[in-house]
């Protein structure tokens, strides 16, 4: 279903912890195909009907390290796991969302322990496990609550990847039918952080949004009849616009989506990375690193998205070192959520 994907990313040879510094030279690739497998189901309500004509909600949150607790070291046991749930509880029950995709989730089993939290928890969810490309196994993986019920759920695994550029993880993806041969197409992602070198961050968040790409064009191929309604929510550490990633190649690759928070008139003043103080090496500015692209066929009618919205608590932000499930740190993100009208 995939091309071969062999893309070239101009870079540096610096290397640091936080490096934001320009690319230069040398080119680093990431070959190979991206295996796309069907989601684990975590629970299922058979009677979850399709989504609601009128209108719904998506979020998007990442939830720092969400484990069940078990053989997760000795900062994390099921009791914490549990503490972290509840807390991240009262901010999802605020979202209020009808699809919630979460990051850093590690299995099912921490899913059915996060719903289970909840005032109204949701009928289906699903976890996705990605390759690690080695015998590490994965814990940061990717996971869905919905109050409706999808056509498909798959994983993009970037595991079979190689190469000094290969991504890290694999892409979420999600298929509803809005009827009327309409279809929402939902991606989620978490891309290769700061930490360590420039060259490599900037190459496989590069290569994890072409991989995107080439999935899209996929299924537009394999279903010319359907009007898809797409949607990208991710933590991309990185920002348009920012001059502290001005190298960065990541938003080159997305020239055809819509970033929603850049038609926010309060973007100046919103941050889903919050500063957390209590080390002065770590203390970095705010960030809206979690954003919410979509297609232009979302910028009008039918199927119109909002603007996105943050919701601003459930960090420590007055120590950095604070563990999920400890002094009610949930995550070191916000979570972020748009809804979706019919007009």
């Amino acid at each position: 279903m995939y091309k071969k994907i062999i893309t070239f990313l101009l870079v540096t040879s610096a290397f640091a912890r936080f490096d934001f510094a320009v690319l230069a030279e040398p080119w680093l690739a990431s070959e190979g195909e991206p295996l796309l497998q069907e989601a684990e189901v975590a629970f299922k309500d058979p009677s979850a009907g399709p989504i609601d004509q009128n209108g719904f909600r998506l979020a998007f949150y990442n939830i720092e390290m969400f484990t069940d607790g078990i053989k997760d070291g000795k900062y994390r046991n099921e009791e914490l796991a549990l503490t972290q749930a509840r807390a991240a509880a009262g901010i999802i029950d605020e979202l209020a969302s009808d699809i919630l995709v979460f990051s850093e989730i590690e299995n099912a089993r921490a899913l059915r322990l996060l719903n289970e939290s909840l005032a109204e928890p949701y009928p289906n969810g699903y976890v996705v496990t990605f390759g690690s490309g080695g015998s590490r196994i994965e814990k940061m993986n990717a996971a869905m609550l919905s109050r409706f019920a999808p056509e498909s759920v798959n994983e993009i695994d970037f595991g079979p990847l190689t190469g000094p550029g290969r991504p890290t993880r694999g892409i979420f993806r999600a298929i509803f039918s809005l009827g009327e041969g309409r279809y929402l197409l939902l991606y989620a992602a978490h891309l290769k952080s700061n930490w360590g070198s420039v060259d490599k961050n900037y190459a496989q968040r590069y290569h994890a949004m072409t991989a995107l790409q080439a999935d899209l064009r996929t299924l537009r191929e394999a279903y010319p009849d359907r009007v898809w309604e797409s949607v990208l929510l991710a933590d991309f550490n990185s920002e348009p616009g920012n001059e502290r990633f001005a190298g960065d190649p990541t938003w080159s690759v997305l020239e055809d989506w819509v970033d929603l928070w850049a038609e926010h008139p309060d973007v100046d003043e919103l941050h889903t990375l919050p500063t957390r103080s209590g080390d002065p090496e770590l203390n970095f500015p705010p960030a809206l690193f979690d954003r919410a692209l979509v297609q232009p066929e979302l910028r009008k009618a039918p199927w119109i998205s909002s603007l996105p919205s943050v919701i601003a608590r459930g960090s420590d932000t007055n120590n950095i070192h604070t563990k999920p499930g400890n002094n009610g740190h949930v995550s070191d993100h916000y979570p972020i959520y748009i809804t979706l009208t019919r007009e």
